[in-house]
């Protein structure tokens, strides 16, 4: 490197390294194993494009969503394991660098790579080509190459400057590198350039190389940062604390911010050509830096060995007992050369310029160390005010004494303010206002001189030169030019009459903090802004105006911001998790300073806000639905989206990662046809219980701190109605409706047809018995009257006696049948007692006993009217069968009747016969055969049981579905 380019690097160095600034607090989080993360020491940080963070460590792998950690430890192949690198391609799939391999995780599942190939390795760096190509960096066996699927190791043998690969990084240029145990190598069509640093730094082991602006790549060594640029290497003089000794890592911001994360030393961080240190004295966890990352909203994640910490660089800074004596102060002030002036609880005032103090007590001339209030007059005299001494007035380094002593009302002043005419106003406790100009005191305002309160709180100069005084109960009071206009209070609309803090906008809207909200004064009407609108807290101790026309309303807790360009007021907070010193600020502690800082006092120290570094965060949160859940089952990740009607309790889990402010996203969601509207929350769930049957969708979204606001997610399902509200069943249901219909129409039609049949062959009947008979009777008259005339009486007599017992035949068969058509007798109880009525003379003239048991029982046996007819018939053969061949003295005729079965049995004690003989005949007689086609007609069979000397039996069985 020629002489110029070295002299050109020492003063762009010590243009850059320059100046060394003094801050305090800086880190606003530390995450560790308290909070959830898997294991304290960090070796590897990445932001995944889903919105996850990612954060490897000695003990195996954590998941971050901004407000829980999810731990990989003990699951697939992780176990125990070091993370050393994390790597997320294109396509979104992830590689996680481990002491035993690579795992991949994709689609939700976490699995190893080639196993066989990669778990010899220690994987300590992974990086990517804009080709797909990806690099593995070793512990101890030089790189691999992996390229459609397809790994090639390079090594020494290759040209590599050193086995062990501690860093990767893809330069703009193409070009690949490596940050070795023996130096940096440079790989670059297929051939390594390897670059000694040792001369340079003092040591050839590179632990880290980073590629900033313009092509510039760090190189971090056990000795130093170098610079490697345009072919040559140079070395960064040291800065900060550090003396740059041991850099494990760098890094350089988007917004140009380099940060040297030390072996023990903490962060060394250079911005505009200023210093910045941070050590664990500023909130850093630990001061030995593994990783240093970059989050895509500009947040710093800083890995140590003893968890996360989070910096959100330059937006706040804190001043607490490390520059000033306590943490809790009184007021604050900046005169006309931008010198702070702090003042404490009795410890004087603190002048701070530039990143050092100055102390002012008693000792130096102050009246008393107990500051409460502070103004500067216009020929540049501070003014102090203390709690019980009066006023010290300070010019030249000189201080005088305004006290009841010499014309002051009294010497507790608690509040006060200079005039635009240069008249400075001193506010009492319990005393009024006292005015003093040009040297002396001119006036006193209180209840004797028409001031209803005499507790002051606030002044403010409106534009037209009109003076507010805010009051401690009574409201504000107006004057002009020494009188008293008006007084505003409750009556007026006022949120309260406890005022702590005016303010007059630039298109001159009054605000008012008062003890129950912000009232806002516009066009001659009242308004209350509260926490009913968003606020956090309804105690409003302060009010200052942004550039871009926010109110910046100061809490006890925290900073509200809130933007009224809108019909709907959008506000916004600033919060201890933000970097504010604490959620709790106090009365009157508030300023900007002529920089455009905003200056905000707290309970745990002084915070300095930059707003022009807290740019708008314009990425919505990354927004996931983690878990549907019906009963505690989830059924999200089982695809399930069809229930049952009684499957009707479901239950939404959703995060919308939003890692610089996760406790501010809110939410909206809405479920189809049970929400009218969205439904805004900061809650990351909901359910929904008794939902009735249909097809449902449920959206959500998420809005981060700056009212961004994500796509929605969705979830589609349906609940099936009941069974018996389905369309199949109740085609089942009509179907079987209709079809019962339909058989009891075809049952009754087949009634009917078969009565109409019986009908018909009782007409046949009635036609072939009877008419044959009354033919034959006809005759027979004939035949007698014939005989009559031929004096054959004896003949006569025969066919008269014949005519007889046809005319009782017909009788007998007339009545059968009126009493077979006859409804009311169509039960088996009267089938019994019509079938022994017949007979009953009969069997009596015969000497035979006629017995039927159970018969009473069978009074609710209902027959229909053809199977009556069959088995009135079918008995009464038997019982005529009987009559004429048995010779019996008992006949007994048996009725049992079950749910499946009729059973009918005819006995008697008669001579019997041998069946088989019987039935062995060819000419069988007709009556048996009539007998069995009966029973066989009703679905039944007929049996017959009978033996010489024993009796006969004759029994019917049928089956009752056939027979009813």
């Amino acid at each position: 490197m020629n002489k110029v380019s070295t002299l050109y690097c020492i003063i762009l160095f010590n243009a850059l390294f320059s100046t060394h600034s003094v801050c305090q607090i800086k880190i606003h989080r530390n995450l560790d194993v308290e909070d959830g993360l898997v294991q304290s020491q960090v070796f590897s940080i990445l932001e995944a494009q889903d919105g996850y963070l990612w954060v490897g460590t000695a003990d195996g792998l954590s998941r971050w969503d901004g407000v829980n950690f999810v731990n990989f430890q003990a699951d697939d192949d992780v176990i125990g394991d070091p993370f050393y690198a994390i790597h997320e391609s294109s396509d979104g799939t992830l590689y996680f660098g481990r002491r035993n391999g690579v795992s991949v995780y994709k689609n939700g599942k976490l699995a190893a790579l080639d196993v066989d190939e990669f778990s010899e390795y220690t994987i300590t760096a992974i990086t990517e080509s804009e080709d797909g190509t990806l690099y593995f960096g070793t512990g101890s066996y030089g790189v691999i190459e992996r390229k459609n699927g397809q790994n090639t190791v390079l090594n020494e043998q290759d040209g590599l400057a050193h086995n062990q690969v501690n860093s990767l990084h893809i330069g703009k240029d193409g070009r690949l590198y490596l940050g070795t145990a023996g130096g940096l190598s440079i790989y670059s069509e297929r051939k390594f350039t390897n670059v000694s640093v040792e001369k340079t730094l003092g040591s050839n082991l590179v632990l880290s190389v980073f590629e900033g602006r313009n092509e510039k790549s760090y190189i971090a060594t056990l000795q130093g940062l170098g610079v490697y640029h345009n072919n040559s290497l140079e070395k960064v003089p040291a800065f900060g604390n550090s003396g740059l000794g041991r850099i494990n890592t760098v890094y350089e911001a988007t917004d140009g911010t380099l940060y040297a994360g030390t072996g023990g030393s903490g962060v060394e961080c250079v911005r505009e050509g200023k210093f910045e240190t941070i050590t664990d004295e500023h909130g850093l966890g630990d001061n030995w830096i593994t990783c240093i990352y970059e989050a895509k909203d500009g947040t710093i994640y800083f890995g140590t060995r003893v968890g996360l910490s989070i910096y959100q660089n330059g937006k706040f800074e804190t001043l607490n007992r490390d520059g000033l004596t306590q943490n809790s102060v009184q007021t604050i002030y900046e005169d006309h050369s931008a010198r702070m002036y702090f003042s404490g609880f009795a410890d004087g005032v603190t002048i701070y310029t530039d990143g050092k103090y100055e102390k002012l007590t008693q000792r130096d001339g102050l009246a008393h160390d107990w500051v409460v209030s502070m103004s500067e007059g216009k020929d540049k005299t501070m003014y102090f005010g203390t709690d019980f001494s009066g006023v010290s007035v300070y010019k030249n380094g000189k201080f005088n004494t305004l006290n009841q002593g010499n014309g002051l009302p009294r010497n507790q002043v608690s509040s006060m303010f200079t005039g635009s005419d240069g008249t400075i106003y001193f506010g009492f406790w319990n005393g009024g206002v006292g005015i003093y100009k040009e040297g002396e005191f001119v006036q006193v305002w209180n209840e004797e001189s028409g001031l209803p309160g005499s507790n002051i709180y606030a002044f403010h100069e409106s534009q037209s030169e009109t003076l507010y005084i805010g009051t401690r109960g009574n409201g504000v009071y107006l004057y002009r030019d020494g009188r008293q206009e008006k007084a505003i209070s409750t009556k007026n609309g006022l949120a309260s009459n406890i005022v702590y803090a005016i303010h007059e906008a630039k298109d001159g809207t009054f605000y008012f903090g008062t003890h129950r909200g912000l009232s806002i004064l516009k066009a001659g009407q009242f308004k209350t802004f509260s926490m009913l609108n968003g606020l956090t807290s309804n105690k409003i101790y302060g009010i200052l105006e942004g550039d871009s026309s926010q109110i910046y309303l100061v809490t006890d807790v925290g900073i509200n911001i809130v933007d009224f360009s809108s019909e709907s007021p959008f506000v916004r907070t600033l919060r201890y998790r933000d970097g504010l010193a604490s959620d709790e600020c106090k009365e009157k502690l508030y300023l900007k300073d002529s920089k455009g800082n905003f200056w905000f006092g707290t309970v745990k120290g002084i915070t300095k806000y930059d707003p022009a570094r807290d740019l708008p965060n314009l990425m919505a949160p990354k927004l996931h639905l983690s878990r549907v859940s019906l009963l505690g089952q989830d059924v999200l990740a089982a695809d399930k989206s069809v229930f049952e009607h009684d499957q009707n309790y479901l239950k939404y889990d959703f995060i919308g990662i939003n890692l610089s402010a996760p406790e501010k996203v809110v939410y909206r969601y809405r479920l189809s046809g049970v929400d009218e509207d969205w439904v805004e929350t900061a809650q990351r769930s909901v359910q929904y219980t008794s939902l009735d049957d249909g097809s449902y969708t449920f959206d959500v979204k998420a809005r981060n701190e700056w009212g961004v606001w994500s796509e929605p997610e969705s979830y589609n399902f349906e609940i099936l109605p009941p069974f018996w509200e389905r369309i199949w069943f109740l085609t089942l249901a009509g179907l079987l409706f209709f079809g019962t219909i339909a058989y009891f129409v075809m049952s009754h039609v087949r009634q009917l047809l078969a009565t109409e049949r019986l009908r018909t062959k009782i007409a046949a009947d009635l036609h072939d018995s009877i008419g044959s008979g009354l033919a034959e009777i006809t005759i027979l008259s004939e035949i007698c009257i014939k005989s009559l005339a031929q004096n054959a009486r004896r003949q006569a007599e025969q066919r008269l006696e014949t005519i007889g017992k046809i005319s009782r035949s017909l009788v007998t068969s007339m009545s059968d049948i009126v009493w077979l058509v006859s409804p009311q007798q169509d039960s088996l109880y009267d089938l019994l007692l019509r079938l022994k009525g017949s007979y009953e003379d009969l069997l009596r003239h015969k000497g035979i006993v006629f017995k039927m048991p159970n018969v009473k029982s069978m009074e609710k046996i209902h027959l229909p009217m053809e199977h009556r007819h069959q088995l009135y018939l079918l008995f009464k053969e038997g019982v005529t069968n009987c009559l004429k061949h048995s010779d019996c003295t008992e006949l007994i005729l048996d009725t049992e009747v079950s749910s499946r079965e009729l059973k009918m049995a005819l006995k008697d004690n008669g001579k019997g016969f041998d069946v088989n003989q019987i039935l062995s005949k060819k000419n069988t007689g007709e009556g048996l055969v009539n007998m069995r086609r009966r029973a066989e007609s009703m679905g039944g069979a007929l049996h017959l049981q009978s033996s010489l000397g024993k009796g006969t039996k004759v029994e019917f069985k049928g089956s009752m579905s056939q027979i009813f």
